[in-house]
C-alpha cells in the first residue's frame, strides 16, 4: 500500500536546492527536550538522554525511542513552501502557481473541484487583488505579464495546499542528535558549503526561539531524496545552476567576517558541487 504522505515546511530558497539536489538533510527543533538521566560522565551516550517514564516510575523513556514526526524511511513528504498565483484559464478552470525558483510548467486543476467554486474563488479574488493595485484587464478583460513574474501577492508556505505542491520527497534515514554533533557532510547535506554558513543561517530563524546553536538543542534529522518534481530536471535546464549559485552567495555574504578564514578552505568544495553539477548527466 501506498505510504500516506505528510507534509512539511521549507522557505523558497531551501525548496529551490531540493530540487537542484543541492539539499539532502533538514534538521527541526524537538518540541520537548530532553533531559540527561544517565551516569555521571556518559553524557555523551545519547541513549541516556529522554524523560522520566509516566508508566513506569523511576525508569525514563530514551530520546532514541521517539519517532520522527516526519514519519520514517520509506515514507513520503510533500513541501510547502512559498506560492503565488501565476495565471488562470477561466475556460479551462486551471492555474499556474509560481514558486520561488519559477513558474510551474504545467497547468493545474484544483482536485475534487467539480463545481468549480474553489476556482473561482481564486480567480475572483486574484481579480481583487489587481484592482487594489491599480492593475485594470484589457478591452478584452485579459491580463498580460510575463511567466513568473505575476504582480500578486506571496502566499505564506503554511497555507499552500496539497494540489499546488509541485515536489515530493522519500525519507531516507532519520535519527535524533543534539544540533552541535553536525560534522562539515552534516553542513554540506543541509545546503551549505561548511559548519559556519549553516550555524549562520539556523540562529538567523531559530535564535528568536531560544534555540540559537550556542544552546545546542535536541533535533529530529531528517534525510531525504528527491522523489517526484514538476519542474524540470537541473541537469537538463541550466537556469537552476546559476539560480544555485546566487543562493550560495548569498548564504556567504550572511557569515559574519570573523568566521571568513574558518569558511575559505570549503568554499572550494562548494564550488566543486558546482562544477560537478553542470556536467552532462549519464
Amino acid at each position: 500500500m501506498k505510504p500516506k504522505a505528510k507534509s512539511i515546511q521549507f522557505s523558497g530558497p531551501m525548496a529551490a536546492l531540493i530540487r537542484a539536489r543541492r539539499k539532502r538533510e533538514t534538521r527541526r527543533v524537538m518540541r520537548h527536550q530532553p533531559d540527561y538521566r544517565g551516569p555521571h560522565g556518559c553524557m555523551d551516550d545519547y541513549a541516556e538522554w529522554g524523560w522520566e517514564s509516566q508508566e513506569r516510575p523511576c525508569t525514563h523513556v530514551s530520546v532514541l525511542d521517539i519517532p520522527n514526526p516526519h514519519g520514517q524511511p520509506g515514507g513520503h513528504l510533500w513541501i510547502r513552501e512559498p506560492w503565488r498565483i501565476g495565471a488562470w484559464d477561466e475556460e479551462e478552470g486551471q492555474l499556474a502557481i509560481d514558486y520561488h525558483d519559477g513558474p510551474r510548467r504545467t497547468w493545474l486543476t484544483i482536485p475534487d473541484d467539480y463545481d468549480g467554486i474553489r476556482f473561482e474563488e481564486i480567480w475572483i479574488g486574484s481579480c481583487d487583488e489587481l484592482a487594489a493595485l491599480g492593475i485594470a484587464p484589457d478591452a478584452e478583460g485579459q491580463y498580460h505579464w510575463q511567466p513568473g513574474e505575476s504582480p500578486l501577492r506571496w502566499r505564506r508556505a503554511r497555507y499552500m495546499p496539497r494540489w499546488a505542491s509541485q515536489t515530493m520527497l522519500l525519507i531516507e534515514h532519520t535519527r535524533a542528535e543534539p544540533l552541535q554533533a553536525i560534522d562539515q557532510a552534516g553542513a554540506i547535506a543541509e545546503g551549505f558549503p561548511d559548519i559556519p554558513s549553516f550555524i549562520t543561517y539556523w540562529d538567523k530563524l531559530n535564535a528568536p526561539r531560544g534555540y540559537t546553536f550556542e544552546s545546542n538543542p535536541w533535533v529530529h534529522v531528517t534525510g531525504f531524496d528527491l522523489l517526484e518534481r514538476h519542474s524540470p530536471d537541473p541537469a537538463a535546464t541550466p537556469e537552476l545552476l546559476p539560480m544555485c549559485e546566487r543562493l550560495l552567495g548569498k548564504l556567504m555574504s550572511e557569515v559574519p567576517q570573523k568566521r571568513a578564514r574558518q569558511c575559505l578552505p570549503t568554499i572550494t568544495e562548494a564550488e566543486a558541487l558546482i562544477e560537478r553539477q553542470k556536467e552532462p548527466q549519464p
